[in-house]
């Protein structure tokens, strides 16, 4: 791959170039054999993803989600507590073990969490700004908001806390979500759930006027990301969206990217798209990211919402 290699973060990845090489990098061969689906990939790096969502195994016990307001949780009292209460998860499988370790050695700065490209964030800001000015009034700002994947609370602080009455993120790393908590403005911070997105478990009667998913789908698997976008529809409020934001590969005939050094990896918009049918959602909006360095992946923001039952 010419020029510098960009390290991977949850800020866009470099693409690869269109006469390049295929490599397990770009997700078109691994190990020198040709990938003809993603389940391939899966299987040769010892992850699980069953198609049918009935064979997606439970996490294990993981805590009941504890609340920042009242006993209903996001739906109704968005006061959040002096201390944010911490849940914590059991330790993750084999496969999510490996993102882990890679994000443990990461600064819990912004620059780290973009992967050295810290020089980005403005445009990610403004441009999610954007995309949730497009969708209206149809989000309720008066209730709460769930950062998934929430790093050290840069979109918590940046995006989502200037616009909803209170912020629960979701951040696998004790130490960025100790960082979240100082970060996150306003005391408007109300839990934060040290756990990974598969492992989240949204108690009953606890809902969300948006649910921010961005740069983190690319670590699950298809089903452990199916599973989590339905329980994720399931807690929105009347009106309320989950939105997706994340690189995207280029399709045709890899519509795969892989990235081993952070077990990451990215789908065509197609692929996702077929995610979202099977987690039975509806695209309302989508959008591109602009103002991104040329040579990285592009990234895709979709609001997504529960299908009408006919």
């Amino acid at each position: 791959m010419p020029g510098r290699r960009i390290q991977p973060g949850r800020a866009g990845k470099k693409a690869p170039p269109r006469d390049a090489a295929p490599t397990a990098e770009t997700g078109s061969e691994l190990a020198g054999a040709p990938v003809p689906s993603l389940e391939a990939v899966w299987a040769e790096l010892g992850a699980s993803s069953p198609a049918p969502l009935s064979d997606v195994p439970d996490s294990g016990d993981v805590p009941p989600l504890a609340s920042g307001g009242d006993d209903e949780g996001g739906g109704g009292d968005a006061t959040p507590p002096a201390q944010p209460p911490v849940v914590n998860a059991p330790a993750p499988s084999a496969w999510y073990a490996r993102s882990r370790d890679y994000w443990e050695r990461q600064a819990p700065t912004v620059d780290g969490m973009l992967g050295g490209l810290g020089h980005l964030s403005p445009a990610d800001v403004t441009d999610s700004h954007h995309f949730l000015d497009s969708l209206g009034d149809r989000i309720d700002t008066s209730g709460v908001a769930l950062d998934v994947g929430a790093g050290i609370g840069r979109v918590s602080a940046e995006v989502l806390a200037p616009r909803f009455a209170a912020v629960d993120i979701v951040e696998p790393i004790a130490a960025y979500a100790a960082v979240a908590r100082r970060t996150v403005p306003d005391g408007k911070l109300r839990t934060a759930y040290v756990c990974g997105m598969e492992n989240l478990r949204i108690a009953p009667g606890v809902r969300y006027a948006v649910v921010w998913v961005q740069w983190c789908a690319i670590y699950l698997t298809d089903g452990d990301l199916v599973a989590f976008l339905r329980r994720a529809a399931a807690a929105l409020l009347p009106g309320g969206v989950v939105v997706v934001k994340d690189n995207i590969a280029g399709g045709g005939e890899s519509p795969f990217a892989l990235d081993t050094s952070d077990n990451s990896v990215m789908r065509s918009d197609g692929y996702m798209r077929e995610l979202y049918e099977r987690a039975e959602l509806d695209i309302v909006a989508t959008a591109t990211q602009r103002s991104f360095d040329v040579g990285l992946f592009r990234v895709e923001m979709y609001a997504l919402v529960p299908r009408r039952a006919d």
